[in-house]
């Protein structure tokens, strides 16, 4: 829904006379009672861009009931096929039901007519293969041309700045260049775009082609939230929850955790369910707790998912339910979460909510112990030198103890004095 706010006030800067100049006056001073009657007025005088307009505040949800926008659809469908913004409008409400097929056959229509706005909605289309054959070349293409006209729609064209950018930093369709992305970002944000800001801190706290600096981040995504960008809000929750950069203060986390979940943003739940599962800044209050998770976990979020997992594990806020427990993990694990593997294993191993599986256990532990997760170090480690689910295998199994000792299991260093006693021959390889 917040790019579809781009189109809307994209639009607010095209110079049209009468009841749509009007209108637009009367979106920017949030006067949308007085908006909405002179769009549908002009709406009925057959006016497409009227609708268009209408149409954005319908799905944005701003001052108007949202419910109305099946009528919306009815009234733009029987507007003027050929004008382009109406095209490019039924492109993003298609676009936004996920219709891509229908989606991509308004925005072609109107992105080969010029249309910026389509131009970087269908560029995404061919980015990520969504209702046509994934091209990068041609979302290349798409978000240049919406760059270059720039000038007449500037936020539109920030847009496509910011997915060209994202494309030089992962390597898509063109050689990985983080400094291109650095330049992209910079001049976005540089203009007070949100999105930019927030991806350039990003880039800042990883140390991502530029100097590692933590305050520049922080700033950056202050300056992004400051503007409702969700996931610089939800971010903003994480460094104040963990005391990440900044001063630990559960009370602002709480804050900014709760301005982004009133957006929908599945880590903003994700962040209230911990403060309410942990009672930090809060009072405990595990069936909280469990709701939020619920939330975040219904939007594919893996971290909430495994968290809603150990709820109905431990029965805390919920029922007790293993089997629940288990197909939370799941689709976790299926996102590569390695809590979640770690736990699904040991669920297999038990044959708690499952049938027992020692050979699935393994490799469901073994893979969260290929990404670091130490538990599972320690566990895949004792799983070797058991002979558990695996062929045993002590040299395996020192190989993980000294992983997870590494990163300082002390039960892993117990296991490795001990295993050096045991067969002193393999400490010394």
């Amino acid at each position: 829904m917040k790019k579809l706010l781009l189109a809307l006030s994209a639009l607010t800067i095209m110079a049209i006379g009468g009841d749509i100049e009007d209108a637009q006056n009367a979106i920017k001073a949030k006067e949308y009672d007085k908006a909405l009657v002179l769009l549908k007025k002009a709406m009925r005088e057959g006016n497409p861009r009227a609708s268009f307009l209408l149409g954005k505040l319908y799905l944005s949800g701003i001052g108007i009931d949202k419910e109305k926008e099946k009528d919306l659809l009815l009234s733009q469908q029987s507007s003027d096929p050929g004008d382009i913004d109406t095209r490019s409008f039924l492109g993003l409400l298609y676009f936004e039901r996920k219709n891509y097929e229908k989606a991509l056959y308004y925005f072609k229509g109107s992105a080969e007519q010029g249309n910026i706005i389509s131009q970087v909605y269908l560029g995404e289309l061919y980015q990520k293969g969504a209702g046509v054959q994934q091209d990068y070349k041609k979302a290349i293409a798409l978000y240049e041309k919406a760059i270059a006209q720039g000038s007449s729609y500037p936020e539109a064209s920030i847009h496509a700045q910011n997915n060209l950018a994202g494309m030089y930093r992962d390597g898509q369709g063109v050689k990985k260049d983080l400094q291109k992305a650095i330049k992209l970002y910079k001049k976005g944000a540089k203009k007070g775009n949100a999105t930019s800001q927030y991806c350039l801190g990003k880039m800042y706290d990883r140390g991502e082609g530029v100097k590692r600096d933590h305050k520049k981040a922080v700033a950056l995504y202050q300056k992004a939230a400051g503007q409702g960008l969700a996931e610089a809000q939800s971010m903003l929750g994480t460094l104040y929850e963990n005391g990440l950069e900044v001063k630990r203060d559960y009370a602002k986390a709480l804050q900014w955790y709760q301005k982004a979940a009133q957006q929908g943003d599945a880590k903003g739940f994700n962040g209230l369910g911990t403060l309410c599962y942990t009672g930090k800044g809060v009072k405990q209050d595990y069936a909280k707790a469990a709701t939020y998770y619920t939330k975040a976990a219904a939007q594919g979020y893996a971290r909430a998912q495994t968290n809603l997992g150990i709820l109905y594990y431990l029965g805390r806020g919920v029922k007790q339910d293993y089997k629940k427990a288990a197909q939370w993990y799941q689709k976790a694990a299926e996102q590569q979460e390695p809590q979640a593997q770690h736990n699904l294993g040991l669920m297999y191993g038990d044959g708690q909510g499952v049938a027992r599986d020692d050979k699935k256990a393994a490799q469901l532990i073994r893979k969260a112990a290929e990404q670091g997760y130490t538990p599972s170090q320690l566990s895949v480690g004792i799983l070797y030198y058991n002979g558990q689910g695996v062929k045993q295998n002590k040299l395996q199994a020192y190989r993980y103890w000294v992983m997870a000792a590494q990163e300082g299991d002390l039960s892993a260093q117990k296991n490795l004095d001990m295993l050096c006693l045991e067969s002193p021959w393999i400490c010394k390889q």
